[in-house]
C-alpha cells in the first residue's frame, strides 16, 4: 500500500506546525499576526457600515499553544508571509493530524 492511500485510509492529512516568537516586538507586529490569525471587525465612523474580516482559526487552522498553530497546508503561507513581513521568527514543520 502507497504512504498516501494509507494516510487516507486513516483519515490523517497534511498540515503545517507553526511556531513564532512576538516577545521581543513592537505591538503592530503582535497585532499584525493576531489580525491573520483570529481576524478583526471594524465599524465605520459614519454610518453603520461593520465589517468582518475571517482569520485563519478556526476554520483553516488550530491553536495549540500560545505561539504555536497547527494550520492547513493552502492557507500556511499566507501566515507565513506576514510573520516575514513584520520580521517575527518562526519555525515551520510539515506534520501529519486526523483533522
Amino acid at each position: 500500500m502507497k504512504p498516501k492511500e494509507l494516510l487516507d485510509r486513516l483519515g490523517i492529512r497534511e498540515a503545517a506546525l507553526v511556531s513564532y516568537d512576538v516577545s521581543a516586538r513592537e505591538p503592530y507586529a503582535r497585532t499584525a499576526v493576531h489580525r491573520v490569525l483570529y481576524g478583526r471587525r471594524e465599524r465605520k465612523k459614519a454610518g453603520d457600515g461593520r465589517y468582518r474580516y475571517e482569520g485563519l482559526v478556526p476554520q483553516w487552522a488550530e491553536r495549540l499553544g500560545q505561539t504555536v498553530v497547527l494550520v492547513h497546508p493552502d492557507k500556511v503561507s499566507e501566515l507565513t508571509a506576514t510573520l516575514r513581513r513584520v520580521r517575527i521568527p518562526f519555525t515551520e514543520r510539515t506534520v501529519y493530524a486526523d483533522w
